[in-house]
């Protein structure tokens, strides 16, 4: 699905034209027999959900069909090497913005205790 997602046009990656994106790859993977007769005896809800999105949107699905496609579509981003790379970015910028949140909290806090034991000492 990676190498299908670099030929994919990158109006199609936007945040509201997702479902047409997951049709379009859905469809190609199983065209290219990625999938295979075992997988889709395997995932009922997949094959079910690839047969629906020939002749219907997103939004019409049934809920298990939906949630095949949506597991699916996680199982494929979690093997991409390219997607668990920014995952891992994505935690390490985020670690660091933590951090800078708690040592500011950390001096918050140690101002608030010396002004109350100022205040306290005053009196």
């Amino acid at each position: 699905v990676e190498e299908d997602v670099r030929l994919m046009p990158r109006s199609a990656l936007r945040g509201g034209a997702w479902p047409e994106a997951a049709r379009w790859l859905l469809l190609r993977w199983l065209a290219a027999g990625r999938g295979g007769a075992a997988a889709a005896a395997a995932d009922a809800p997949l094959e079910e959900a690839s047969e629906l999105l020939r002749a219907t949107e997103h939004h019409q699905l049934p809920l298990r069909a939906k949630t095949a496609l949506l597991a699916w579509l996680v199982d494929e981003a979690a093997a991409s090497a390219a997607i668990r790379e920014q995952l891992q970015r994505n935690v390490e910028g985020r670690s660091g913005v933590l951090e800078k949140e708690r040592e500011r909290r950390r001096e918050e806090k140690e101002k608030r205790e010396a002004g109350k034991a100022e205040a306290a000492a005053k009196e």
